[in-house]
């Protein structure tokens, strides 16, 4: 009857003649792992010494969070439209009302078309544009809106062949709201 070790060494390619138990060795500070396995043992607590050091150096790398918002519309939560940290931007739900009168419009076609100019807008104030978008996902109260969504989604990414990933979710919006997007975006890093 085979151990678990043996299933282990067999699932990571390591001959039977090898011994269950390998000598160990440190991969930098973070944790131990089998000289020839892919096995992680165990990881141990940074030092708080450690743990400042890596905190500055992620403020380093990441830089501060910036809030970001669409001028005019609002959405009655005491969080932002979106964020940027380094040079990643995620948003938060956009929607699609107008900007001009904070309203949300009653068709799902207008509602689609705002909350992409919603989502650019998003975008700038990050410095950021649609060919930065790494993923969206997009929530439609109803089916049928797809065809909204998708006339919009191909206005913003015409190429078929740079489009950022999608993923279309059917639920139940509150407010008067048909459709709504969430984002991430990646911005090149100029150094």
């Amino acid at each position: 009857m085979a151990t678990i070790i043996d299933v282990a060494n067999t699932v990571i390619g390591m001959p039977r003649n090898v011994p269950s138990v390998l000598p160990i060795q440190t991969i930098g500070a973070a944790h131990w792992t089998p000289r020839r396995g892919v096995l992680s043992m165990c990881q141990r607590s940074p030092r708080p010494s450690e743990r400042a050091a890596r905190r500055h150096t992620e403020e380093e790398r990441l830089g501060r969070r910036q809030t970001l918002e669409v001028p005019g519309v609002s959405h009655g939560a005491p969080i932002p439209m979106g964020v940027r940290l380094g040079n990643l931007v995620f948003s938060s739900g956009v929607m699609g009302k107008d900007p001009a009168d904070d309203s949300l419009p009653p068709d799902a076609a207008r509602q689609a078309e705002l909350m992409f100019r919603n989502a650019r807008t998003l975008l700038e104030q990050a410095g950021a544009t649609l060919d930065d978008v790494a993923h969206v996902t997009v929530y439609v109260k109803d089916n049928a809106y797809r065809e909204h969504l998708n006339r919009e989604w191909l206005k913003a990414f015409p190429d078929e062949h740079d489009r950022p990933a999608r993923h279309t979710l059917l639920w139940d919006l509150p407010g008067g709201m048909l459709i709504q997007c969430e984002l991430v975006a990646v911005l090149e890093v100029h150094e």
